[in-house]
C-alpha cells in the first residue's frame, strides 16, 4: 500500500475538485481514499509513504481516445508526392506507410509511442492499427508492448476494402482473435489493462458485405467499433453516392453503432445524423490537431454536447501528449467559428470529464479519475501556482499551467512507470531508440520503392 503526497491534488471527472496538501491511498492497484494529507496518514498507518518529489500537482493520468502507434516512423518523412486533398494524403502518405510495415516495425512504433505516453503522462490509449502486409499477430505485438512499458491500452485492427478480400478477411480475423483473447484475462469489476474495439477504416473503403460480416463478428462480444467516420466530404459524398445516406446512417443501418462504439472525427455528419449518435450513445473521438492538419475541416463539438454525445479528445498519431491537444482544442474552435468566447470550457470538458467517462466505458471499472475504487492511474506534475489553484480556477490552470509544466511522476494501477523524471519500465528507452532509427531506415527504403499499383 502506498500514500501519494502531500499535494494538491485535481480530481478530474464530472465534479473535478482540488483538494490542497491532500495524499492519496492506494491499494492493490487502486484508490482507497483521497483527502488532506495528513488525515489519510492517520487512517491507514500502514501506508508506505511515496519516496517522490513532495508538492507540485496530482492528478489522474490522460487518456487518448484515438490514436494510431504506427505512425511512430512517419517521423521526419514526407509523402511520395505533394498531396492536393485528404484522399490523396492518405494514398501518398499513409497507406503506403501501412502497406510497408514489419511485425517488428509494429512492435518498435508501438514502443516508440507507448514510452512518450509515460513520459507525457498519458497513462491510456484507445490505439487504432493498420499493417496490410502483417496483420495477423499485429496486434499481439502491439499487445506485448503495452504490457512491457505498462500502461492501459484498448486495441483493434483497422479492416478495410482498399487492400482486397484476403487483407480485409486477415483484419475481420485479426479483431476477433484479439477480441477473444482480451475478454478471456479481463476480471468482473477491475479496470482491464488490455481490451479491444473491432476497428474499420472509413466507409467509403468498407463494403456492406465487409461490414456486415464485422457485424457478425460483433455479436459474440462486448465491444464496439472503433472507425473514421466522415473525416473529410470525400467519405460522406461516397456514401451518399453509393447508398444514399450519410457515413452515420449507414453505419446505423448496418447496425454497427452502440454504446462502445468509437466514431473518430465526425466532421462532415448531418443535424439528423448527429442526433442519431446521441439516441444510439456512441462515442465520438474528436482529433483537433489532426483536423487542422489534414485542412479537413472542424467538428461541431460544442452542438453534439448540447445533444448530450459523449466525446472525448485523441491526438489521431500526430503525438502522445494530450496536454497539447487540449491547449489548441479551444483555438480551433474560436478560428473556426469566429468567436473568442467558446470553446474554453468545452474543450477543458473533454479532458476532465469526457475521456474518463470513455475508458470507463471500454475498461470495465473507473479508470481517468482520483476515486475510491478507482484505477491508480496517476501523474505528479512539477508545477507551483503562481495564483490561487481552486475547484473555481482549475480550468485555467489546467490550459495555461498544468498543461506546460513538466511530468515528473507516471504510476498505472500503482505501480510507478516514471519517479523524478527517470523511466522505471522493463525496457530500455535508448536500446529500443536504436533499434527503432535501424529498422525506420530500412521500412523508408521500402516506402520510398514501393511500386503497388493504384497507391
Amino acid at each position: 500500500m502506498t500514500l501519494f503526497g502531500p499535494a494538491a491534488v485535481c480530481t478530474f471527472g464530472d465534479h473535478p475538485r482540488v483538494i490542497p496538501d491532500a495524499g492519496i491511498a492506494v491499494r492493490d492497484g487502486l484508490i482507497i481514499a483521497v483527502g488532506p494529507y495528513a488525515r489519510i496518514k492517520k487512517k491507514y498507518p500502514s501506508l508506505t509513504a511515496y519516496g517522490g518529489p513532495r508538492g507540485g500537482v496530482w492528478m489522474p493520468g490522460l487518456i487518448c481516445a484515438h490514436h494510431h502507434f504506427y505512425s511512430s516512423f512517419a517521423r521526419g518523412l514526407a509523402p511520395i508526392r505533394r498531396p492536393r486533398n485528404f484522399v490523396e494524403v492518405l494514398k501518398f502518405m499513409w497507406w503506403r506507410l501501412d502497406r510497408n510495415l514489419t511485425l517488428d516495425d509494429v512492435y518498435y512504433s508501438a514502443l516508440i509511442a507507448l514510452i512518450e505516453c509515460v513520459k507525457s503522462g498519458t497513462t491510456t490509449v484507445i490505439d487504432h492499427h493498420a499493417s496490410a502486409t502483417c496483420v495477423r499477430g499485429s496486434l499481439r505485438r502491439i499487445a506485448d508492448a503495452v504490457r512491457a512499458v505498462g500502461i492501459r491500452a484498448n486495441l483493434c485492427y483497422e479492416v478495410s476494402d482498399r487492400d482486397g478480400p484476403a487483407v480485409a478477411a486477415s483484419g475481420l480475423a485479426e479483431n476477433a482473435e484479439f477480441l477473444s483473447s482480451v475478454a478471456r484475462g479481463q476480471i468482473a469489476g477491475r479496470p482491464a489493462r488490455l481490451t479491444g474495439s473491432f476497428g474499420l477504416h472509413a466507409s467509403f473503403t468498407l463494403s456492406d458485405r465487409t461490414l456486415r460480416e464485422a457485424r457478425r463478428n460483433l455479436q459474440s462480444f462486448d465491444a464496439g467499433v472503433h472507425v473514421h467516420v466522415a473525416e473529410d466530404r470525400a467519405d460522406r459524398r461516397d456514401a451518399l453516392k453509393k447508398y444514399g445516406q450519410g457515413v452515420v446512417d449507414r453505419l446505423a443501418r448496418l447496425d454497427l453503432i452502440r454504446d462502445k462504439t468509437i466514431l473518430a472525427h465526425a466532421i462532415h455528419v448531418s443535424r439528423a445524423e448527429k442526433r442519431l449518435i446521441a439516441r444510439l450513445g456512441a462515442i465520438v473521438a474528436h482529433n483537433p490537431t489532426s483536423n487542422m492538419n489534414n485542412a479537413v475541416g472542424t467538428a461541431d463539438v460544442l452542438r453534439l454536447l448540447d445533444l448530450g454525445v459523449l466525446v472525448g479528445l485523441g491526438t489521431d498519431g500526430m503525438r502522445s501528449n494530450l496536454f497539447d491537444e487540449a491547449k489548441i482544442a479551444p483555438l480551433v474552435h474560436r478560428m473556426s467559428l469566429r468567436d473568442p468566447a467558446v470553446g474554453f470550457l468545452e474543450a477543458a470538458d473533454l479532458l476532465v470529464k469526457g475521456n474518463p467517462r470513455i475508458a470507463t466505458r471500454l475498461f470495465g471499472g473507473k479508470v481517468g479519475v482520483i476515486d475510491p475504487g478507482a484505477a491508480a492511474d496517476l501523474i505528479r506534475l512539477d508545477y507551483h501556482p503562481p495564483t490561487p489553484l481552486t475547484d473555481q480556477t482549475f480550468y485555467g490552470h489546467l490550459l495555461f499551467g498544468l498543461a506546460n509544466a513538466r511530468v515528473t511522476d507516471t504510476v498505472v494501477g500503482g505501480k510507478v512507470l516514471m519517479k523524478s523524471g527517470r523511466l522505471r519500465l522493463g525496457v530500455s528507452e535508448e536500446e529500443i531508440t536504436e533499434t527503432s532509427r535501424r529498422l525506420a531506415r530500412r521500412f523508408w527504403a521500402r516506402f520510398k520503392t514501393d511500386r503497388s499499383a493504384g497507391r
